[in-house]
């Protein structure tokens, strides 16, 4: 009889045991995605060649619009008018482009503060390279491209020049200072450079 027993109890160990690596490897999959969330998906890096390449057939202005920077991010969509391919290189982290999409929809105005990358209206190929023409509006841990819980919060940006940086938070301040003062010798007056960088500071 213990031998009958012995056995019948052997099973239900085994079956505990998967059922716990079950568990555990359940666990660290949902922690893996949690500190590891979905990563460039949003490559800004492809935003620079659309503006480039919408300067080249304008005379070299990157879009502009009256309407503001946001219905100006839109005019980037008559490269192709029959795909939106290009929405998610102009919009930031866990945004689907939806705003945009209806704006062009419905023809209407786009709604900037819903805008997730913030768009620096009056730049040419001639402005000097060094000028941010694209940022993200908050910063991510990591960023779009090294997106993590556990890393420093960041913002990437492109300039006309083409480059594409990484900001830390800590190091923003000083970044927008410099921007600043590049978009001045520009031009551009305080009242405009307020409603690019006021509130990202």
């Amino acid at each position: 009889m213990t031998m009958k027993l012995g056995r019948m109890k052997m099973p239900r160990k085994r079956y505990l045991g998967i059922g716990i690596l079950v568990i555990l490897a359940s666990i660290a999959a949902l922690t893996y995605q949690w500190a590891f969330p979905p990563a460039h998906q949003h490559c800004i890096k492809q935003a620079i060649l659309l503006f480039s390449f919408y300067a080249s057939e304008n005379d070299g202005r990157f879009p502009e619009s009256e309407k503001g920077w946001g219905d100006a991010l839109l005019k980037l969509g008559e490269i192709d008018e029959e795909s939106d391919y290009w929405i998610p290189y102009i919009v930031g982290i866990d945004d689907d482009g939806s705003h945009l999409l209806n704006a062009i929809a419905q023809g209407s105005d786009v709604d900037e503060t819903r805008c997730t990358r913030v768009y620096v209206q009056g730049l040419t190929q001639n402005s000097h390279s060094k000028t941010t023409i694209l940022f993200d509006r908050e910063s991510e841990p990591g960023g779009d491209h090294f997106r993590c819980r556990f890393r420093e919060p960041l913002r990437e940006i492109i300039t006309v020049g083409g480059s594409h940086k990484m900001i830390k938070d800590r190091d923003w301040p000083e970044y927008v200072k410099k921007q600043r003062e590049l978009l001045r010798d520009q031009g551009f007056n305080e009242a405009k450079i307020d409603e690019i960088y006021g509130p990202y500071k």
